[in-house]
């Protein structure tokens, strides 16, 4: 069968990568011009729901990961700026660098399948098709990066995972394997991320990057306009613990995504399938977008191959 995959980052690099294993001819169209390096942060996932990932083969052991076995939930104690703990939540978690995960997916492919600065202006459907443009749902992501070595104590004392949360939205602040791949205490990275509600009409001047230059959807790591970066700050200092507030101030490599969700009628359409954040981007916004694109991969492909045709896989 032949497979043309639009987008190239996680869930295209993955679909594209079993389904070529299963013997399909595939090609996958990239609009960026260059590899996807820059692009997410950290991401947090259960391990038994990463392990699963695994056992198709599209990473092994040698992916960099840090391990959490619980995750702790605080708030910022009314009157006193301090933490107040809410309680620990047991469970195992795998925490990993996106720039990490996106290179092992894309040596999953081979380079000649892989087309850059290669732009999907139209996909033709029968006429009674339907499209669903993302709607915007009132609230963008705000994410950091600080290298452990810059910070001098450890900021989570002791505990490789924090939950924030507070009025109008949440947050999660852990620690990720380094640039060097490392995943020893003081050579990793820290992340943190905040939900914080932004009016639809104030939306476009959320998006202007330190060159005065819209952006669409996203403003990349190291791009966030210093007006904006302030705004966002005084928003936080009330409602973020203190030394978690002073990380968002020693912070100056951060990003801005904003929050939008789809609900597709379908999946297929025709010989059209969505997978990843096409197919699925929906509240409450708790994170696990790569996961779910990479269940969205091995899904597909299994449902492929066990398929007497390809109609009936697109269809289960």
């Amino acid at each position: 069968m032949r497979v043309g995959i639009i987008g190239g980052s996680v869930a295209g690099c993955a679909t594209a990568a079993l389904l070529h294993r299963a013997g399909h001819d595939v090609i996958v169209f990239e609009r960026s011009e260059s590899d996807l390096v820059s692009r997410g942060a950290g991401i947090a996932t259960p391990t038994a729901a990463w392990q699963d990932v695994m056992v198709h083969g599209l990473i092994d052991a040698t992916l960099p990961a840090c391990r959490a076995g619980y995750f702790r939930f605080v708030t910022r104690g009314s009157g006193t700026g301090q933490q107040r703990w809410l309680g620990d939540v047991q469970m195992s978690f795998t925490l990993l660098n996106w720039a990490h995960l996106y290179q092992c997916l894309r040596r999953c492919v081979p380079d000649d399948l892989y087309r850059h600065a290669s732009a999907v202006e139209l996909v033709e459907a029968r006429p009674e098709g339907t499209t669903a443009a993302p709607r915007y749902r009132g609230m963008v992501l705000w994410r950091g990066l600080l290298h452990e070595s810059d910070i001098g104590v450890d900021a989570l004392d002791g505990c490789d995972g924090w939950r924030v949360v507070y009025q109008g939205g949440h947050g999660a602040v852990y620690y990720i394997p380094g640039s060097g791949r490392s995943t020893e205490p003081g050579k990793r990275l820290l992340m943190w991320g905040y939900y914080l509600q932004v009016p639809e009409g104030a939306l476009p001047s959320a998006l202007v990057d330190d060159h005065e230059r819209q952006q669409s959807s996203s403003v990349p790591f190291g791009k966030v306009h210093p007006e904006v970066k302030a705004g966002f700050e005084s928003r936080l200092a009330d409602l973020l613990p203190s030394s978690l507030f002073e990380l968002v101030q020693q912070c100056g490599n951060s990003s801005i995504q904003a929050i939008c969700s789809v609900a597709a009628r379908s999946y297929t359409r025709d010989r059209v399938c969505l997978a990843g954040d096409a197919g699925a981007v929906f509240p409450p916004f708790a994170g696990s977008g790569v996961l779910r694109a990479l269940a969205n991969a091995t899904s597909l492909a299994d449902a492929l191959a066990g398929a007497p045709a390809v109609d009936d896989g697109l269809g289960r």
